[in-house]
């Protein structure tokens, strides 16, 4: 069938699509013929597998490295029944400004595991009497056979009292009772795998209650959803932290998590490499417990302590010194002079607020360029993907089926029209002194999500203070030592201020880690955030490279959507289906 991609489809004609792709794949699958397997896909097509074909994660560009991937897995796989999934009609979608396909998702299976997965179908042309081709497809298993997550009800988890431990125990210990970890432990809990949640501060979501007083989220509602449990419809579309800790909070009750607050892994936990044990003391309120775990799951933060720098000086200073993390507003700074050292969301948002609260004077340190995108363009992208209406699991499937290194191409295709959006927004800025970039390659704001975690902000009304000059900026200098009233620029210029907060983020978790376990333990583990050399996000949820430990970051989609494999890999090794290295 030819088809002419400016005109409208019928659902039979996207029906007819995917059939004749499908019969394409199929016959591929049951040949083990891995050539004809990567002929379903254009030539520089994109191929993403989580767990099918390997234990790996995996994201491959082109044809010919998918069949260098297939080559000696594809007969291995023993895939099964590949068919469309009829709960998800095939749809017109678009990826890019020049790039319409024929979304659809997929239901497979192989001898020990059932799979999900999502493919995009290029249009043919009228002219075009080729075969149809996938610009992208993606493939994950969902299930092991016998051993589905059970998703009907709550299942009830295992309450270890902090006194005498039963003889068994929880089989997962998980460090942090935020969104990453509290998922994974409802996650694991519906796989019937037993977890209990170690939290150092006093309530959940005290993680959220101690920010800066007026951080909201820049992401709707949707985007947030936690696992099995949607938001009232009358929540707010942007969650302002204290509103979101109050739900983590409920989130933990009603799903009937095992939550130690006031709690912390004692130093030096230890593995056993022949047993697949830890052993493992909790400090829970001063109570000594110990356990004996076959995983531990670090759910805590990438981020590790505040990176506070030290500058000569800062003892004679007799203003104020602080952290973001211990700015408590700006009412106490009223009528004040102060700089904001930083130019992310944080050190944006603590600007305008203290403006909002009266602030004398406040300049923004602007050290290197920053990247700035504005709420409006920002929710444009985001919210048609996350509707209220829509079904939260084949959002999931269609955002995650792509590659990260696909969505670089994107951003860079749509660089145009992006900083057209924000045009007026960046010729302002530009001229208040704000060194602007678009990602040290063009690709925007996103890639700089999954590479640093920082380097930009969304504007919610900073950059308007800074073209009117209430936030003034100053770019290109380091403080390089404080005076009594005040600091002295690397420069040589010098001004006086009442106070100065540093936004200038964290050192990583590792760091926290190494104290907490052997140094050599640590080492061995996988990088903590960035992109690997698969052109994967390093966000954990899959083996660290230590035995028993495993990492769980992220933001609450991350979590919510690869929270699966990390319990299918916790399984797996249950089963024996994967040996421990």
């Amino acid at each position: 069938m030819q088809v002419n991609p400016g005109k409208r489809f019928s659902q039979e004609d996207l029906q007819y699509i995917c059939e004749a792709w499908l019969a394409r794949l199929v016959d591929a699958v049951k040949l083990s013929d891995f050539d004809a397997f990567a002929g379903c896909l254009q030539h520089d097509g994109w191929f993403r597998d989580l767990m099918t074909f390997s234990w790996e994660f995996k994201s491959l560009h082109g044809q010919d490295e998918v069949k260098a991937y297939l080559e000696h897995s594809l007969e291995k796989a023993e895939i099964l029944d590949v068919r469309l999934d009829e709960s998800y009609s095939p749809r017109i979608g678009h990826f890019g400004p020049t790039r319409t396909v024929v979304d659809a998702a997929l239901n497979f299976e192989t001898a020990r595991a059932l799979g999900k997965g999502f493919v995009r179908i290029c249009l043919p042309g009228e002219e075009d009497s080729r075969s149809p081709e996938a610009f992208a497809l993606f493939m994950m298993i969902s299930d092991w056979k016998g051993h589905e997550e059970l998703v009907q009800e709550v299942s009830q988890g295992v309450h270890l009292p902090s006194g005498i431990m039963n003889d068994k125990g929880p089989d997962v210990v998980i460090v942090g009772a935020g969104q990453a970890g509290l998922q994974v432990a409802a996650r694991l809990q519906q796989m019937h795998i037993s977890a209990i949640l170690v939290e150092k501060t006093s309530r959940v979501g005290d993680s959220w209650r101690r920010h800066y007083p007026t951080l909201t989220l820049h992401t709707p509602k949707m985007f947030n959803t936690l696992l099995y449990q949607p938001y009232p419809t009358n929540a707010p579309k942007f969650f302002p932290k204290d509103w979101l800790a109050s739900w983590l909070e409920q989130y933990a009750k009603v799903q009937g998590l095992s939550v130690w607050t006031d709690s912390f892994l004692e130093h030096s936990p230890t593995y056993d490499e022949v047993d697949g044990k830890w052993d493992l003391v909790v400090n829970k309120k001063g109570k000594h417990i110990r356990l004996r775990p076959s995983h531990v799951v670090i759910a805590t933060s990438i981020h590790g302590k505040p990176n506070l720098p030290l500058i000569p000086g800062s003892d004679a200073f007799q203003g104020q010194i602080l952290h973001s993390t211990a700015y408590e507003g700006g009412q106490v700074f009223s009528g004040k002079s102060l700089i904001v050292v930083g130019t992310g969301n944080t050190a944006a948002d603590i600007c305008q607020d203290l403006v909002s609260n009266g602030a004398k004077e406040v300049l923004m340190l602007q050290r290197s360029a920053s990247a700035v995108v504005s709420d409006k363009y920002y929710d444009s992208r985001i919210s048609p993907l996350y509707r209220d209406d829509s079904d939260i699991n084949y959002v999931d499937l269609a955002s995650f089926a792509m590659p990260i290194e696909s969505l670089r191409t994107l951003m860079k295709e749509t660089q145009d029209s992006r900083l057209r959006f924000d045009k007026e927004l960046r010729e302002e800025l530009d001229k208040a002194g704000f060194v602007l970039n678009d990602g040290p390659d063009g690709s925007g704001h996103l890639l700089l999500i999954y590479e640093r975690a920082g380097g930009y902000f969304v504007d919610v009304g900073c950059g308007s203070l800074i073209t009117n000059g209430r936030v003034k900026v100053k770019h290109g200098s380091e403080i390089c030592r404080f005076t009594t009233h005040g600091v002295v620029f690397s420069d040589g210029t010098e001004v006086e201020v009442d106070a100065v907060v540093f936004a200038t983020g964290w050192t990583s978790i590792r760091y926290d880690l190494e104290m907490t376990f052997e140094k050599e333990m640590i080492d061995r583990t996988m990088k903590i955030w960035g992109i690997d050399e698969s052109g994967e996000l390093c966000a954990g949820y899959r083996p660290s490279g230590q035995n028993g430990l495993w990492y769980a970051f992220g933001s609450f989609n991350i979590a919510r959507f690869y929270s699966k494999q990390l319990a299918l890999y916790i399984k797996a090794i249950e089963l024996g289906y994967l040996v421990r290295k």
